[in-house]
């Protein structure tokens, strides 16, 4: 429909195209709500990953450094993560997971 300056009103359109989109979210965050219930009692699963490539990139194990994806192709993160995984490191490494260390 046309206002007064001519303009088409769009909302219509947008009200319409904006309900599946927010359904969608909604189911996305029920999705993720149940998903971390479920696997929260059993700790940070993939952390040591995390810890284990900060480690290795910092020079802190053998195979590290710049050959960490050529000798570690388990680590399947980028190095961005690896870098922001040091700014915990000073905090113990059991921190963040439940899993016994050897």
């Amino acid at each position: 429909m046309n206002d007064a300056s001519g303009s088409v009103d769009e909302s219509d359109d947008r009200e319409k195209a904006d309900g599946p989109v927010r359904r969608h979210h909604i189911l996305l965050t029920l999705w993720a709500v149940l998903w971390f219930a479920a696997v929260s009692r059993h700790g940070g699963v993939s952390w040591h990953y995390v810890r284990t490539g900060q480690e290795l990139l910092f020079g802190h194990g053998s195979g590290g450094g710049l050959a960490l994806y050529a000798n570690h192709p388990e680590l399947q993160m980028g190095p961005v993560s690896f870098l922001i995984a040091g700014l915990f490191a000073p905090f113990p490494r059991a921190s963040g997971s439940s899993w016994p260390r050897p």
